[in-house]
Order: C-alpha cells, then structure tokens, then sequence
C-alpha cells in the first residue's frame, strides 16, 4: 500500500514539476518512447532517452536494470555498476547485489564487500521516509500523552527526557547522514594528501572502484584507500546513495 501511495506521488511530482525540467517534453511519453525502443533492441537509443529521464534525478527500477545492461554491453562497467548501485539502494534485491559482486570480481574492482551490516544499510535509506515519519508520529502522541498527565497534575518522571530523546533521534536522523555515503570512481582520478591541487599526489585510483566517503572540503571529497587518507575531486565520483 505504501508502494503504491509513492508511486502515485512521484508521478504527480513528475508531471509538476515537468515544465522546469523538461520544457513540454511529457516525461510519462519520454519513458514509454524508451520502454517501447528497448524492446525492439534499440539499445542506444532508448538509453539516452532513459538518461535524459535519469539526469532530472527522477527513474524507476526498471529503467535502472535497462541501463545497467545496456552499459554493460556496451562494455561501460562503471555506469552498470553505478545504475544497480542505485537499483540496490532502493530496493536491496539479492540477485542484484549477485550481478554486482560478479561485475567487481570480472574487473577486480573493490569496495564492494557486502555482509549483513551492508544490508541493514540498504534497509535504512529504504525506509528513511517511513522512519522519519514514525519517529514524528510517536512525538506527537508522546506529546499528547504529557499534555493529558499535566492537566491530570499527574507526575510525570522521566517521560519528559524520553520526549525530548524523541525529538532529538527525529532531528538527527533527518539533518546529519549517520551513514557515510558511497560513491563510485567514474574516472581514473588522482588522490591528493589534502583537499589541494598542490598537496602531494600520492596515488591514483582507476574508475568502477567504489570507495566511502568520510568528509567534504569544498570541490574535495575525503576518502580512505588502501589504509591512508586521500582526497579526490567531487567531479570525479558518482554518488549511489538514495537520499
């Protein structure tokens, strides 16, 4: 039911927000124009009307595993990976995550170990909205329940402090990311000792890896490689996270 709710809203969204994004292009016919050259094997074609669709940060699972295969075809191993990367984030699949796992071995690409921390992530920002939601609906009534106690000049003990670790677990969650994001190198990129282009160069990283992202300094993005820190450039990676 939920499923069903979102879709409703993404497509009202879509349609609102179509004459900032797509001028008088009607994305619901971009996207069937797509689905219908795909199936007649237009590959490259029907690809960039689904990446015109995707570049709007608007797509659909479907459309995420077309591109992906369509990539991997063409023998571009980074988008394939970055578009199931996003599948994933969405919807944790095994069957995906297997297809990744055998793309980053075929390349010997790596960051891309998965366990059952890895898949309670992939829960998480699969659920955020609902998490936020449930965290704010129980403040509400956890606030109700105060307002009754008060006026019933009933003690209230610690309920209060639980109240506000309430509020407090809702504010975090939604202004911090308590998750490192992930990003994959979409091209072979230099690591730098600091967020400089005149720090020392200390490496170089070859696109498809996907690495974890533990901080930002302006156009630099803090990493960990091979047991030491480096910086890379923002332009040089592909954000997988879903929010």
């Amino acid at each position: 039911m939920f499923r069903k709710i979102f879709r409703i809203l993404l497509t009202f969204i879509i349609i609102s927000y179509t004459p900032a994004v797509y001028g008088s292009e009607n994305p619901i016919k971009l996207l069937a124009s797509a689905d219908s050259l795909f199936e007649k094997k237009q590959y490259t074609e029907s690809m960039e009307l689904y990446e015109r669709f995707a570049h709007s940060g608007f797509y659909t699972p479907r459309m995420l595993i077309r591109l992906s295969l369509i990539k991997e075809g063409l023998g571009d191993y980074t988008y394939a990976l970055y578009y199931l990367n996003l599948y994933y984030s969405k919807i944790p699949d095994k069957t995906v995550l297997k297809k990744m796992d055998e793309l980053a071995a075929r390349y010997n690409l790596e960051g891309y170990d998965y366990n059952d921390l890895v898949f309670f992530i992939s829960l998480y920002d699969q659920y955020y909205s609902y998490i936020i939601i449930a965290f704010l609906g129980a403040s509400a009534l956890f606030l109700l329940y105060l307002y009754i106690k008060r006026r019933e000049k009933k003690g209230m003990g610690l309920r209060p402090l639980l109240f506000m670790f309430i509020l407090g677990a809702v504010y975090v969650i939604s202004n911090y990311n308590i998750i490192p994001a992930k990003a994959i190198i979409n091209s072979d990129a230099a690591l730098m000792s600091a967020p400089s282009a005149g720090a020392e160069l200390i490496g170089q990283i070859n696109k498809g890896h996907r690495v974890t992202i533990r901080g930002k300094d302006d156009i630099w993005c803090k990493i960990n490689w091979h047991d030491k820190t480096a910086y890379v450039r923002e332009n040089n990676l592909l954000f997988v996270d879903s929010k």
